[in-house]
């Protein structure tokens, strides 16, 4: 684990911080149990997908997904990767690429983009939406003191108007742009606040009109507004900040504001101007403390709503995002509850104004709404103990989980179309 304080050069204006709201804390109100729906249905499809080196990346956009795995276990240097119909669970290409290692980056123009390391670089290659490749081009480590310079777990957004691709990593400072029609570098923005927190985007960057939103709170807790440029020139730092939180705190925005929960509060920003509106200590039921120096770590999901904030912590809390007052809190130790699962670098699909598509234990799909409900769907297809994370794959008609068996080198993709949620 990569760990410092980098201080980097700034080359855009930044804004000032915030200045601290007034904490408040009040009685939680327990509420009701929760009262969750789960249904057995039998999938659209269902496929089985043998590893023997493990998919290494899965990404989707519209109705298609991709994913890449090493076909070979021993001595190959080969990533297979393969194109899925979501709609059928159908191959719809697959083709072999050179990479030990490889993350995807779905291209929203059609195709996908290999991103892997390769000696002292990391190599980018695009596939078009039939898999022929369009252009490989390679990005020179850029190391500070937190990370090595390599994109790693890269998180992007597009600027398809002036086809230009933004990506930041948790092993990247800054942000970077590259050209869409032939893979050069437009552009690498690096920033740091007025107190010398440098700018990551490490788990998420998110495009919400002309604003781009860039989230890290892996090794570099930081969090940005910036404004984009009308021709893809570099943006513009409207504001960035240090959330003051650690590893293992949730830290999510939306097109209305950031929010974070801790171990001991939850706090959110104006995405406007970085002002902080609410520092809410929350007398959680359970500590749920992590592992060594993770003790106390919050490891909480969140999903955000316009009116609410819903976190799957110890127990299913329910805030109005208003004040960041608790609505209500759930147990979910009950028959009655479906609890979710926080996917790494996956922030859920949206699925209406006032409800998101997630993930549950052992590859359940469900639907989460505004109040804190559960509307859930599994199938017989997911062995019993299966225990690895599941993989999400959010289309626009039709949702995918894919489960690891839990002792068998086998994953289960299985499908349901989005109206079986209600």
């Amino acid at each position: 684990m990569l760990i410092g304080l980098a201080l980097l050069g700034a080359c855009s204006q930044g804004g000032t911080a915030a200045p601290e709201v007034e904490e408040s804390q009040e009685e939680t109100p327990a509420g009701d149990p929760a009262d969750d729906v789960l249904t057995e249905v039998e999938p659209t499809w269902h496929r089985e997908i043998a590893e023997a080196g493990g998919p290494v990346a899965w990404a989707s956009h519209a109705d298609r997904g991709y994913l890449a795995m090493w076909p070979n276990s021993e001595g190959e240097q080969v990533v297979e990767l393969v194109a899925l119909d979501l709609a059928t669970g159908g191959d719809l290409w697959t083709v072999s690429h050179q990479a030990p290692l490889a993350d995807l980056i779905v291209d929203e123009r059609g195709g996908v983009i290999v991103v892997e390391t390769v000696g002292d670089a990391s190599t980018l290659t695009a596939y078009d939406e039939h898999g022929q490749q369009r252009w490989a081009t390679s990005v020179d480590p850029v190391a500070d003191e937190i990370s090595s310079g390599f994109l790693h777990d890269p998180v992007a957004a597009f600027d398809l108007e002036n086809d230009l691709v933004m990506i930041g990593s948790r092993a990247f400072p800054g942000i970077l742009g590259l050209d869409l029609t032939d893979g050069s570098q437009r552009w690498h923005l690096q920033h740091e606040s007025d107190t010398q927190t440098p700018l990551y985007a490490g788990t998420q960057l998110d495009r919400f009109g002309d604003a781009l939103v860039a989230v890290d709170d892996f090794n570099a807790p930081s969090i940005a507004v910036l404004d984009l440029d009308d021709a893809g020139h570099m943006p513009t730092v409207r504001w960035h900040q240090d959330p003051g939180t650690g590893f293992g705190d949730g830290v999510i925005a939306d097109g209305h504001g950031f929010v974070t929960a801790t171990a001991e509060y939850v706090r959110s920003w104006d995405i406007t101007d970085g002002r902080q509106v609410h520092h809410q200590v929350i007398d959680w039921h359970q500590a749920e403390p992590g592992a060594g120096d993770l003790q106390g770590r919050a490891f909480a999901g969140l999903f955000l709503f316009e009116d609410t904030i819903v976190i799957e912590r110890d127990r299913r809390w329910v805030l109005d995002r208003t004040d960041a007052s608790v609505r209500a809190s759930y147990d979910l130790d009950g028959d009655g509850a479906v609890g979710l699962v926080k996917l790494a670098g996956d922030y859920t699909g949206a699925y209406g104004a006032d409800a998101l598509v997630a993930a549950g234990h052992q590859g359940l799909i469900a639907r989460l709404d505004a109040q804190g409900h559960v509307y859930a769907v599994r199938a017989d297809t997911v062995d019993a103990d299966s225990t690895h994370l599941p993989q999400l794959l959010v289309g626009e008609s039709i949702v995918v989980t894919a489960v690891k068996r839990g002792q068998d080198p086998v994953w289960d993709l299985w499908a349901i179309e989005r109206s079986q949620l209600g």
